[in-house]
């Protein structure tokens, strides 16, 4: 994880030399946000945020290292992950790489999934439940808001992990919907009203500071 936050911290300021920054992640992508926000700590992080994205101690019914997903399992969590239409189903059997196409291509026809690329989706969803499942935060100077998808019960524990990690206010929001809909149609207003509400405080305070 360290080692691809110091990648995306490169290209971050390749294209912004300077902070303050404003940093924010989708799921294994808040656990990078983190990371990022930790190696940019000779630079202002003016708004750190986290989409539905925790800490892997937020999960103690997960497998232990070691015991990953298969490519077939992978593939078949993340088009599980991907979402589709209600009536769509979840796959009863392991996914190999030319079925996954196929699934992706019957719920998605635009996408251009073809075998190749089906196989790398899978390959990369593994790794990144490999480093968050092994990742383990350090504390991060400054706030922290994280968004949560609120649809049931079994997420509302999880914002509370990231508290040992932030020295600074963990600010929660709710949205009532599952993962994989935060940036759905239906619910990408409501998620992108919490998100810009909270960045225009937080540079509100920034401006203030300077």
């Amino acid at each position: 994880m360290e080692e691809l936050a110091r990648l995306y911290v490169v290209h971050l300021r390749s294209v912004q030399p300077n902070g303050p920054y404003h940093l924010l992640g989708w799921s294994f992508g808040g656990l990078l946000a983190h990371a990022i926000a930790l190696h940019d700590a000779g630079e202002a992080v003016a708004f750190l945020c986290t989409v539905d994205g925790y800490p892997a101690e937020a999960f103690p019914e997960d497998p232990e290292p070691g015991t990953e997903p298969s490519e077939d399992e992978g593939l078949t969590a993340l088009f599980d992950l991907l979402g589709g239409p209600p009536d769509a189903g979840v796959p009863t059997e392991p996914l190999g790489p030319e079925a996954f196409a196929d699934a992706v291509g019957e719920q998605v026809p635009a996408s251009g999934a073809d075998r190749d690329l089906c196989t790398s989706l899978g390959r990369c969803f593994e790794q990144h439940v490999r480093l968050a499942h092994e990742h383990r935060p350090q504390r991060c100077t400054g706030d922290l808001f994280v968004v949560s998808a609120g649809h049931d019960g079994v997420w509302s524990r999880l914002p509370e992990a990231w508290h040992p990690y932030v020295d600074g206010t963990c600010t929660l929001a709710r949205v009532p919907c599952g993962h994989q809909e935060l940036f759905s149609p239906g619910w990408i207003d409501t998620t992108g009203t919490l998100v810009a509400d909270a960045l225009r405080t937080a540079t509100h305070h920034t401006d203030r500071e300077r």
